[in-house]
């Protein structure tokens, strides 16, 4: 287990932490695919301007990709990225090699047996990001609390070439919102996914807050637009 200093939250309070949280850069990718078809376009209209995400957001998603055949058909708002859902390592790296050579930016999804396993989690970003993945998110279950974070993601940690792809999907909680802060003041994570709805992880707005950012990185009023489109939540 590594062990690090825990440094205290970002707030307005502490220009320290401010200054900390600042070094490291955040990615946050939103899942929409909870939206209601006929509102997608209306929370998708203001996280998108000018043909781009708002400011702090890095990429959105419509819809989870689990094979080439769904490649074909993809046709992510904004961006050009994808989210692959990766169950194994090899037919993970070969829907991201699919994704890559078709021009778009993959970010990979781990899932099963791959999500909780440290050493697992280490060669699956390794590989993944060597067949063009952006990121590699790892989901971690409703009860993770500190020391299993750290325990399954210090392979990735300490090398700063994974740790640069890694990413965390979080319960949309308290707890999760908390681990959030922790990861990347401790352990220098950049990626997180967020959902429009609050659902399957946290909101943006909520996850921003807890990591201490806001305007002008942060477009927070189009987010609270985005985030309260009816049926979306």
């Amino acid at each position: 287990m590594l062990l690090r200093r825990v440094t205290p939250p970002c707030t307005s309070a502490s220009a320290w932490s401010r200054q900390r949280c600042s070094l490291v850069p955040v990615h946050c990718h939103v899942d929409v695919s909870v939206v209601a078809k006929e509102r997608l376009s209306s929370c998708l209209r203001h996280l998108i301007k000018r043909g781009a995400p708002i400011p702090g957001l890095t990429t959105i998603f419509a819809k989870v990709i689990r094979d080439e055949a769904g490649l074909r058909q993809a046709n992510e708002p904004g961006t050009g990225a994808v989210c692959v859902s990766v169950e194994s390592i090899e037919s993970g790296v070969a829907v991201v090699k699919a994704a890559h050579d078709l021009s778009l930016r993959p970010v990979a999804l781990l899932g099963g047996p791959l999500s909780g396993d440290g050493d697992a989690i280490a060669e699956a970003v390794r590989m993944l990001q060597q067949a063009g993945a952006e990121s590699v998110i790892v989901p971690l279950e409703m009860d993770a609390d500190a020391a299993h974070m750290r325990d399954i993601l210090s392979a990735v940690c300490d090398r700063e070439e994974h740790k640069s792809a890694l990413g965390l999907r979080l319960a949309s909680s308290p707890g999760g919102l908390a681990l959030a802060r922790m990861a990347r003041e401790e352990l220098g994570v950049r990626h997180f996914l967020s959902c429009i709805a609050g659902k399957s992880a946290p909101r943006p707005s909520d996850l921003f807050k807890s990591l201490g950012m806001g305007p002008p990185s942060v477009n927070t009023g189009a987010l609270f637009l985005a985030e309260h489109v009816p049926d979306a939540g």
